[in-house]
């Protein structure tokens, strides 16, 4: 009898860990499910206090196992409980690897999730300052005015100078863009063997491109084919956007310069004449 209820503890003590493991393992799902950067900050950092809760577990689990194993080779141990114990053994290291798994999940989704948020808010701006600038180019009016003609001579000076830093910002989104579409396509199953990571570790983790693509298949984003392809997808189309406004504005730029350099009054923009076309976009500050 006192076996028997020294036993019956034990299968408790198990079936209390696992409710509180699985928990746990609830708790990271809500985690990866953010809505803004914001939010990807302080899911990391609760996802690191749940990695470090399952380290901390781990003297009471192999003390647990410990006492499973002093049990089950007992030849007073009741045979009829050694079915439930073993069973309930085997949930308590199926809840483990769950959770286990789990975490390295939400840590690649995490990654993923930040540099896409990332990536979509520096579009955002970099498109945001093209439609400006060539809102401004469209509304480049020469005319005959001489007075006029000084005062557009002098902001269309500081548009071009203004225009290197835009290029700049542009370049690097789009070179940004880039690495990311690289690195979600070393995720996917059907990845080039000579494709290479553009980042040696990640910085939220410390874990490297190639270690979350060999992670198990999840429901998480950015953890399953369905979900990187769907995000390769909209960072490939927002790479392929921005270089073409970018190239639009090239050309518009062109376009006017080309109208100031042959007005019928060259010299009233003889100075502007020589000013050098930038080829390229960056930070554009309206005047």
């Amino acid at each position: 009898m006192k076996d028997a209820a020294f036993n019956l503890n034990l299968l408790g003590e198990i079936s209390d860990l696992i409710q509180e493991i699985n928990s746990k393992s609830t708790e990271v799902d809500r985690l990866v499910n953010v809505k803004s950067r914001q939010a990807i900050n302080s899911s990391a950092k609760k996802l690191l206090e749940v990695e470090r809760y399952l380290i901390n577990i781990e003297p009471k689990v192999d003390d647990i196992n410990s006492r499973v194993n002093k049990d089950l080779s007992l030849t007073s141990f009741q045979p009829n409980l050694a079915k439930p114990l073993n069973t309930s053994r085997d949930e308590l290291s199926g809840a483990i690897k769950d959770l286990s798994d789990k975490i390295n999940s939400a840590k690649r989704s995490l990654v993923f999730q930040r540099r896409i948020f990332d990536f979509d808010e520096k579009t955002e701006d970099q498109q945001h300052d093209i439609t400006t600038a060539l809102a401004f180019v469209s509304a480049v009016d020469i005319g005959d005015d001489h007075e006029q003609i000084e005062k557009l001579k002098n902001r269309w000076q500081v548009f071009l100078t203004d225009l290197p830093q835009l290029v700049n910002r542009v370049d690097a989104s789009l070179v940004e863009g880039q690495d990311l579409s690289n690195d979600l396509e070393i995720l996917t199953n059907c990845r080039p063997s000579d494709l290479q990571p553009t980042r040696s570790k990640e910085e939220i983790f410390g874990l490297t491109i190639k270690e979350m693509a060999t992670q198990p298949q999840s429901t998480y984003p950015f953890c399953n084919d369905e979900s990187v392809k769907t995000g390769l997808d909209q960072v490939r189309a927002q790479i392929e956007c921005l270089a073409r406004d970018k190239g639009l504005l090239q050309e518009q730029v062109r376009l006017v310069q080309g109208r100031i350099d042959h007005t019928a009054d060259i010299s009233r923009f003889s100075t502007l004449g020589k000013v050098p076309l930038p080829l390229g976009l960056g930070t554009f500050v309206a005047h």
